[in-house]
């Protein structure tokens, strides 16, 4: 009879590890899923900036050639004096705003892959956090079918005919 407590104890331990081992799969899921978006997410924006700067550097050399013909049209020498100092001045500016946007770039890609870690650790986390819980349902089952089989071993259900 002691039977009885042991397999409901057991039946019971099994549905409980089963929904931790289940939530540990779904947070691991929801990890990842996260970690792709983050990775995805801030490699369009590096694009996005790497897009506007080669946008912006095409802009900056025809402003160059701009600078360039308006000095050849008045008749100024462009490698020499003030409009060698304009030119400079002008590709400083220029050269500056193409650093900025690489920088920009370079924090987008290593944000996304911060966060990409951070999510997948997340996962870990999560996978352990349930291989513990599935460990401790089953210890904990155990423990609670061997106190019922004692408890119930030493029931006397009159079965003085021996029927059970």
């Amino acid at each position: 009879m002691f039977w009885i407590p042991l397999i409901i104890s057991l039946a019971s331990a099994a549905v409980s590890g089963y929904g931790a081992y289940s939530q540990s799969k779904e947070a691991q899921a929801m990890a990842k899923y996260n970690a792709q978006v983050a990775k995805n997410r801030n490699e369009a924006q590096r694009n996005a900036i790497l897009a506007r700067n080669r946008i912006e550097s095409d802009v900056d050399r025809h402003q160059m050639s701009s600078i360039e013909a308006n000095l050849a049209t008045a008749g100024i020498g462009a490698d020499q004096g003030s409009p060698l100092l304009i030119k400079t001045a002008a590709f400083a500016d220029m050269q500056a705003d193409r650093n900025e946007m690489n920088r920009q770039a370079e924090i987008a890609r290593v944000r996304g892959v911060s966060e990409e870690y951070a999510y997948l650790r997340q996962g870990q986390a999560a996978k352990r956090a349930g291989n513990i819980s599935l460990l401790a349902t089953g210890i904990g089952a155990a423990g609670s079918a061997m106190g019922a089989a004692k408890d119930w071993k030493d029931v006397d259900f009159g079965n003085e005919g021996g029927i059970i």
